[in-house]
């Protein structure tokens, strides 16, 4: 045992029983146990082996491409427009760049001065560079292109309140990006659309992403920063975070620095929302706390976990929903590191003043928990490869 090899002293093989096309065992000295075994790409009883089609069935499928067979087991596929070879099959070809749309429909409750509302909804975009490979993994960069907030309606002063980040920061440099594996063995409609749990984050870094939020700014970029917790000045305009500007009285117009997404007139389309009355001016934010200033920026993070489920509506349209770790739905999660308020002389001169700490926990401090997300879908269309941020936030969406 171990020391060679046994060999039958009649050996049934020579007399060469099986097909050329078969392998022929003899196991062992008696009579008529010889086996015949078919090679790859044969089919029989081994003494008499048929070449078998490979292409019969056209396994690069009907109407998305043409089989041809190689040597006995094998065969290629030359697929149609639109599609590639993907685990020995022509699938959706999703390699490009694509343009997302994702709306969010929100609800809040409980905000000292605001009035309720239910049913909101906000929407963002962002470019996606696809690659898919032959093994069926599609690997993304997601390249955020901004998105819509929702005003406030202002129950105590009577006014709106509303808030955005500037157009001319999305798809720079300095902006993050987001980096994503999937499997997707069968790319074809009605196939499977669903990713994994994934943040985005905008402002801040955290050791993990998916991990732990800091419940305070405290607890950001600290002596003991919770989960590796530190500001990112993503918009590169110096302060830490991100600066996001309140809407001035008088609106803030598009194509006018900084200019929101979209246009704000002087007055709120939205507030307030109890009735069809009188359209309530906007303002710069509030501060419940002395000398009760009036907040023109801020500087904050912001964290979103969500993942895909949805199908593929066809080679160039992907459609579901948006869920997430709250109750379901998409989690959002934010924090402010600071602030800029705005007060006028008596002169009627504007000036400008970083806030102090007070004023900065009382906005850090907001329930969060106020807002949230009762559904979110999402669609992903394929577009030009050059197409911008703007032409992916202007794009008609099915």
């Amino acid at each position: 045992n171990g020391s060679g090899t046994c060999v039958p002293n009649s050996n049934e093989c020579a007399a060469m029983p099986c097909s050329v096309n078969a392998t022929c065992v003899d196991p062992s000295n008696a009579v008529g146990d010889v086996q015949c075994t078919c090679k790859t790409g044969f089919s029989g009883n081994g003494v008499t082996c048929t070449d078998i089609d490979e292409c019969a069935s056209n396994p690069c499928g009907a109407g998305r491409g043409t089989c041809t067979q190689g040597v006995p087991g094998t065969y290629t596929c030359a697929c149609n427009g639109g599609y590639q070879v993907v685990n020995g099959s022509c699938v959706c070809d999703l390699n490009g760049r694509f343009a997302i749309q994702i709306s969010e429909t929100v609800s809040w409750t409980g905000i000292a001065g605001i009035e309720d509302a239910s049913n909101v909804v906000v929407k963002s975009w962002a470019i996606r560079d696809q690659t898919y490979d032959a093994s069926g993994n599609l690997q993304v960069v997601t390249t955020p292109c901004g998105g819509t907030t929702a005003d406030l309606c202002g129950t105590i002063l009577t006014e709106a309140y509303a808030q955005y980040l500037p157009v001319a920061i999305w798809g720079t440099s300095s902006m993050p990006t987001q980096n994503e594996t999937m499997a997707l063995p069968g790319a074809l409609p009605g196939a499977n659309f669903i990713t994994q749990p994934a943040a985005t984050l905008l402002g801040i870094a955290l050791t993990d992403p998916l991990g732990t939020w800091p419940s305070s700014r405290a607890q950001v970029s600290g002596a003991t920063p919770v989960n590796g917790a530190v500001w990112v000045d993503h918009d590169a305009d110096g302060p830490p975070a991100v600066t996001t500007y309140a809407v001035p009285p008088g609106g803030a117009t598009n194509g006018v620095a900084p200019d929101p997404i979209p246009s704000y007139a002087a007055t709120s389309s939205a507030c307030p929302r109890g009735n069809a009355g009188t359209r309530l001016s906007y303002n710069y934010w509030p501060a419940a706390v002395y000398p009760f200033p009036r907040i023109k920026r801020f500087s904050l993070a912001s964290r979103t976990i969500g993942y895909f489920d949805g199908k593929i509506t066809s080679c160039d349209l992907v459609q579901g929903s948006v869920k997430g770790p709250a109750s379901g739905q998409i989690q959002n999660d934010g924090r402010v590191q600071g602030c800029v308020r705005v007060s006028v002389d008596s002169q009627g001169n504007p000036s400008e003043a970083a806030c102090d700490d007070a004023t900065v926990n009382f906005f850090d401090g907001a329930n969060q928990a106020a807002q949230q997300v009762k559904s979110a879908s999402f669609i992903i269309k394929r577009v030009a490869n050059n197409t911008t941020c703007l032409a992916a936030r202007t794009a008609t969406y099915p």
